[in-house]
């Protein structure tokens, strides 16, 4: 909306926004890091499609997709 000149963001927020720029990353010692985990609960109704879900995300494939909307991995 042209209200903001510069920003800082999470890069998965800002790659889907087509109208910026993206200048760069923030040197590593100013990034924060968020961890993300997951969890099957004992009383899922879908516990074999939850695995299967967490398989795909921590597979190459999996991963590739991660990485391709800016989120990092190790």
């Amino acid at each position: 909306r042209g209200e903001v000149e510069i920003a800082f963001h999470q890069m998965s927020e800002l790659l889907p926004v087509q109208e910026i720029t993206i200048a760069g990353m923030l040197p590593s010692s100013l990034r924060k890091t968020t961890v993300y985990s997951g969890a099957v609960m004992t009383a899922a109704l879908l516990p074999t499609e939850a695995a299967a879900l967490f398989a795909f995300l921590v597979s190459s494939e999996g991963r590739a997709v991660f990485l391709a909307r800016g989120f990092s991995a190790p």
